[in-house]
């Protein structure tokens, strides 16, 4: 049990860390001002998601474009960014 709540806290500590080390990096331009912040490599689900909501809000983005930590995805694990008009940035 101990491990798991040790291995719980360290994945919080990095997960926020993450967070606000990037929308620092972006308060000082250097992650463009739309880009989304996320703090794990995004997923299809999520970025469906985003793009939904993206569109239902009317923002006018000819692509999206998402950012977030370390490590950065394997061609195999990017086809479908092209697909959806997303570019992906770590």
């Amino acid at each position: 049990i101990l491990r798991i709540l040790i291995a719980s806290l360290l994945e919080t500590v990095r997960f926020k860390y993450a967070e606000a080390s990037l929308k620092f990096y972006q308060s000082q331009g250097w992650i463009d001002s739309k880009a989304f912040i996320l703090c794990r490599p995004p997923e299809v689900q999520q970025v469906v998601e985003i793009l939904s909501k993206n569109e239902s809000s009317s923002i006018d983005s000819s692509r999206l474009h998402l950012c977030y930590p370390e490590p950065p995805l394997y061609e195999e694990e990017t086809i479908w960014t092209d697909y959806l008009n997303i570019t992906v940035s770590t």
